[in-house]
């Protein structure tokens, strides 16, 4: 009885003590919690309300000590109690403020995006070790929020950040061979979203059609910069199934959200485009006459774009004299 109340006393202390300004006692209050816990088991709604607590501290402990102090605590609890820490920790991230809902992730929700990524990791090392663990809701669910948390780091962190993050999750897929594919795997399985582009930057093309080119919105500027990644190793059969099919009818249906997309596909290619000059051209040209300068201004990147990727001077010479008619002047 008397440890139970030693335990609450202390959960209530740390509830109070959380958000404090001062670093040494953050480092005594969690050194005092995680002393007071360690080898006890929890109920889940002391674990739930800690899980929230511990989302309190993303947006105000930027020091190092602090913030290995939290993943202390945390790791103690996901190797003692790894199942209900896994079922409460995502979804507390999930509403913590750390993830955009909307607008493009700035420096600030990138730097506490950092830190969650890391808290995620210490989860899929402690509750998911191996292949046949990997699956059902709460898995899914930490992928998801995982893919969610990195989008606000490649969207706002420095290039230091970025870069220790995925050095990061190299090594977790380094030590656990299979988990990319099960990644993967998973991403594919969810809802589309163009932040599981930010997860895994290879082999998503057909992650990429659905939910980049074939965006109903604007996609953000850091995820069309990141797909890059993706679209450096497309082969012309992919351009010509995949690619080429679904940019044309995207032009066609709503041209304002996907020429600053084409743009940047065009830019991304290492492919020879001169056998798709005209057909590609066709469509962005269209937009030179627009009334949204935006657009018109886009189109025009996007023809750049596309003429640097040509080699063959008859296919940019057809597609300068197609664009010479458009405008209704002789070349």
């Amino acid at each position: 009885m008397a440890a139970d109340t030693q335990v609450s006393d202390t959960l209530k202390k740390f509830a109070v003590k959380v958000t404090t300004s001062s670093v040494k006692e953050r480092k005594d209050i969690l050194g005092e919690l995680k002393h007071c816990i360690s080898g006890k088991e929890l109920p889940e709604p002391a674990i739930k309300g800690l899980c929230k607590l511990f989302c309190l501290t993303l947006h105000r402990y930027r020091d190092a000590a602090s913030r290995r102090a939290v993943v202390s605590v945390i790791d103690l609890l996901a190797q003692s109690q790894p199942d209900v820490i896994a079922a409460n920790l995502p979804s507390c991230l999930l509403n913590s403020g750390v993830i955009s809902k909307s607008g493009t992730p700035g420096k600030c929700t990138a730097s506490s995006a950092t830190m969650a990524v890391a808290w995620t990791c210490l989860l899929v090392k402690a509750v998911f070790p191996t292949a046949d663990k990997r699956e059902g809701p709460q898995w899914k669910k930490l992928v998801e929020v995982q893919s969610l948390l990195l989008a606000e780091v490649v969207g706002g962190a420095s290039r230091n950040a970025l870069k220790s993050v995925l050095k990061y999750l190299s090594r977790l897929w380094k030590e656990h061979p299979g988990m990319v594919d099960q990644y993967l795997s998973t991403l594919l399985g969810l809802d589309p979203s163009p932040s599981s582009l930010a997860l895994l930057g290879g082999a998503l093309l057909e992650l990429y059609v659905k939910t980049v080119l074939m965006s109903k919105s604007v996609p953000h500027q850091h995820i069309l910069e990141r797909s890059g990644s993706v679209l450096r190793h497309v082969t012309h059969t992919e351009f010509k199934e995949q690619l080429l099919p679904t940019l044309q009818k995207a032009m066609l249906r709503s041209p304002e959200n996907c020429m600053q997309t084409i743009s940047c596909l065009l830019a991304s290619l290492t492919l020879d485009l001169s056998q798709y000059a005209k057909d590609i051209g066709k469509g962005i040209a269209s937009q030179l006459k627009a009334n949204n300068l935006v657009l018109m201004e886009q189109a025009v990147q996007a023809l750049q774009n596309l003429a640097q990727q040509c080699s063959d001077p008859s296919a940019v010479q057809d597609l300068t004299a197609h664009l010479f008619a458009i405008l209704g002047v002789s070349p």
